[in-house]
């Protein structure tokens, strides 16, 4: 009696994107070497990918610099087609605004022909690793940025940008990356529907406690950014695809999607950047698990979202007392945002490079509890975040400080 295979049709490898995926509608096979419009960009090695694309560091034959060359899927949906529209939007903005510089720039665009359909392809300067990536490899024990450092960042989305050399970053390892062997479960050949080999994506790390003060950054990455109108002026609504431990909880409760969800979320930002850990923390959170962080940390909830939070009953009574079975130990009490400021942000032992004096701490939770509001109509507008005394005391001028040249007059 013979059986059907009704699995993966391809053997999987770690750390690379699913070979399902290379098919009508889905990625487009890439090896190096590859040459992308009329052989300009040429393909050096992969930097990374996600569920709609593939990223590459290319090599400009016109200018001879390196770039970061973004192949999309061929299926396009409102997300891709929001995306574009943002790119363009963010590309012929106003040059002169101070923030411009600190936005990827969309330096050119084609569409790429192949086996799974017409791809679009976005060249962006190049940058290296992650803020988050840069704190993960921290050398030291704090996993901090240097204090003047951190105060000039303002995590996955946000990359520092390189300084280009006539030998960066041909260097070991990146001139020959492992090529993973591409192999049918059923034997069968490999179409011309995906790529030879695969390869896992690779990036210069730079450490949190190595990167200079006058370092730039970048924010990059509009895959899930939208505009909250569209160009009539229609409100339109977009599931937010925000990681669970940072996502605002107005998101997990049924409330219409505003800006505020984003001053949530860079509230957030701002504490992991400035910190040596994450606010919450949690290996496979779900909405429950943020939801007793958000407890633990701003205390009981507003009474539409406890009257609305489908599993309460599971954690506590009506009263709002804990569940006998669920109740914390002493040792499982989460601190409040005050203690996690300090234990996370102060200066204790360590050298003063690291770490923030008490009366910074203070306007730093003063700014992060007008920005991390259970509901939404309660937090601060980014016109009060800009006006925050942690901001004008601490933010705007180490951001001078390393910028001399940048014109903040119409932040005044």
């Amino acid at each position: 009696m013979s059986s059907t295979w009704s699995g993966p049709a391809y053997a999987w490898h770690e750390n690379v994107e699913d070979l399902e995926r290379y098919g009508p509608g889905g990625y487009h096979p890439i090896c190096l070497g590859d040459k992308f419009c009329a052989g300009r960009y040429e393909v050096i090695y992969k930097l990374g990918y996600g569920s709609f694309s593939t990223v590459w560091l290319c090599k400009d034959t016109q200018t001879q610099n390196y770039v970061s060359v973004k192949v999309a899927v061929s299926e396009t949906g409102r997300r891709q087609n929001s995306e574009l529209e943002i790119l363009h939007a963010l590309r012929n903005g106003n040059s002169e605004h101070p923030g411009k510089r600190f936005v990827t720039s969309l330096c050119d665009e084609f569409s790429l022909e192949g086996p799974n359909g017409s791809h679009r392809c976005f060249v962006f300067p190049v940058a290296l690793n992650s803020i988050a990536i840069a704190k993960e490899a921290s050398t030291s024990d704090n996993h901090m940025f240097a204090a003047p450092v951190a105060r000039n960042l303002h995590t996955q989305n946000t990359l520092i940008q390189a300084r280009q050399t006539k030998s960066w970053p041909l260097v070991e390892p990146y001139e020959y990356p492992e090529r993973l062997k591409v192999r049918r479960y059923d034997s069968a050949p490999i179409g011309p529907n995906v790529p030879e080999y695969q390869i896992q994506p690779q990036g210069t790390v730079t450490p949190a406690d190595t990167i200079p003060s006058d370092c730039k950054v970048l924010v990059t990455d509009f895959g899930e950014a939208f505009f909250m109108h569209t160009p009539s002026g229609a409100h339109q609504e977009y599931e937010l695809n925000t990681p669970p431990l940072v996502r605002p909880l107005d998101s997990m409760f049924g409330y219409h999607i505003t800006s505020a969800v984003d001053i949530w979320t860079m509230g957030m930002a701002i504490f992991d950047i400035l910190g040596r850990s994450k606010l919450f923390q949690a290996y496979w959170p779900d909405d429950d698990t943020v939801v007793l962080e958000a407890i633990n940390t701003f205390g009981p909830l507003p009474p539409k979202m406890w009257q609305t939070w489908p599993h309460r009953s599971q954690f506590f009574r009506d009263d709002g007392s804990w569940q006998e079975a669920k109740r914390p130990s002493e040792s499982e009490i989460s601190p409040t945002l005050t203690d996690r400021i300090r234990d996370s942000m102060g200066q204790g032992g360590e050298s003063e490079a690291f770490g923030y004096p008490e009366l910074e701490l203070k306007s730093i939770e003063k700014m992060l509890q007008s920005m991390l509001q259970y509901e939404p109509r309660n937090r601060a507008t980014v016109d009060q975040v800009l006006r925050s005394e942690w901001v004008r005391e601490y933010g705007i001028p180490a951001l001078v400080d390393t910028v001399p040249n940048i014109n903040l007059s119409n932040l005044n």
